[in-house]
């Protein structure tokens, strides 16, 4: 990866093409995610994400971006036991859009698809899992603090329907995530 990051780096000299960020921040639980519906709902409180993006800028505008994230978030719901729990995480990818606001600060959109896992802990000894397709579509602030060092805020819609395994169902993620940070630019 960093030979590729080195090797693009020389053949396409700009400013900072290259970026990552990790940020953390709430998630909070929306849709049927959030709904206490017996039949649909996912009975999910307000978690904790913690989300590492980043990109590979082609010209001054746009590139190619990819985004990981994991998500803390405890159930409504007593019938999984006590302290039920769920955990998502996601690996995505897409295009990235990035403009300048300011000389110091970009703007980045971004639509993402990919793979998302969910795991249900009922606090015993039951995990529920599952797997499917997710989407993300966010918006990002980066501010230049240094030369490479950024500062950023995110918000980010993420979608996901996941087939839970042993024929236990289906379970539509949905969940709005706000997030703080920090970033690098190479």
């Amino acid at each position: 990866m960093l030979l590729l990051v080195a090797t693009y780096q020389r053949s396409f000299p700009q400013r900072f093409p290259v970026f990552a960020n990790l940020s953390v921040g709430p998630s909070f639980a929306v849709g049927d995610f959030a709904s206490k519906n017996s039949n649909s709902g996912g009975f999910a409180k307000t978690g904790f994400n913690v989300l590492l993006n980043g990109g590979v800028l082609f010209n001054s505008n746009f590139g190619f971006g990819v985004m990981a994230n994991a998500t803390f978030s405890k159930m409504s719901d007593s019938n999984w036991g006590d302290n039920p729990k769920y955990l998502y995480n996601a690996l995505l990818v897409g295009p990235v859009f990035s403009v300048p606001a300011s000389q110091r600060v970009r703007i980045d959109m971004r639509m993402m698809g990919g793979y998302s896992q969910l795991q249900i802990n009922d606090g015993f000894a039951m995990d529920v899992s599952g797997c499917g397709f997710s989407y993300d579509a966010g918006v990002s602030l980066r501010c230049f603090i240094g030369t490479h060092w950024t500062v950023n805020a995110s918000l980010d819609y993420f979608d996901a329907k996941i087939k839970y395994r042993y024929d236990y169902g289906e379970q539509k993620v949905q969940a709005l995530n706000i997030t703080f940070g920090a970033g690098f630019n190479f």
